[in-house]
């Protein structure tokens, strides 16, 4: 694995991005929200002990003291993408939602997860679903951050083959994307 010296990424205050990153042949997808004080934190569905990556997975809420940054646990960020739809809200009615998402599902195990069709990603789309109040928006918005999340991540390869810099993109996710 390449070695990466970690930037920090301006995003804006009272806002909510959804970021992706490679991980096993598709993208890691997280939330981070951004307060009205500009305080960011990380929400994400993962295993509960990365050491165990197929192991017991639940949500996880992180705080991110030194801010946003292109690159997390030695991945490249590909992509910022801010929810333009979103309605600002504290970081604590936030992370409520993020933990009703898929109650009782806390410590099943990846495999079980997948069978189920339950990821990062589809946790993701569901709290995007309940904060938006539209199913039919979030997986509009999903298609957009997944086809943008290959297209950045084809251009990172590219990056990495030709040993170019890659600058993690920030974008806005449109209301009619």
């Amino acid at each position: 694995m390449y070695r990466l010296s970690a930037q920090l990424i301006s995003l804006e205050k009272d806002s909510l991005y959804i970021y992706t990153c490679p991980v096993d042949g598709g993208y890691h997808w997280a939330f981070v929200h951004i307060d009205e004080h500009g305080n960011a934190t990380r929400h994400h569905w993962a295993a509960a002990n990365w050491r165990q990556p197929h192991g017991p997975e639940r949500y996880h809420a992180n705080t991110l003291r030194d801010g946003a940054k292109d690159s997390t646990a030695g991945r490249r960020i590909v992509g910022y993408f801010k929810i333009l739809d979103y309605t600002p809200m504290s970081a604590a009615a936030f992370q409520q939602v993020c933990a009703s998402v898929f109650p009782g599902r806390n410590h099943t195990f990846a495999l079980q997860n997948r069978q189920d069709g339950i990821s990062c990603r589809t946790w993701c789309i569901a709290v995007l679903t309940v904060i938006l109040h539209s199913q039919e928006r979030a997986m509009q918005i999903e298609r957009y951050v997944m086809a943008m999340s290959a297209n950045y991540g084809s251009a990172l390869n590219q990056a990495l083959l030709s040993s170019a810099p890659y600058q993690t993109q920030i974008v806005a996710v449109s209301r009619t994307a």
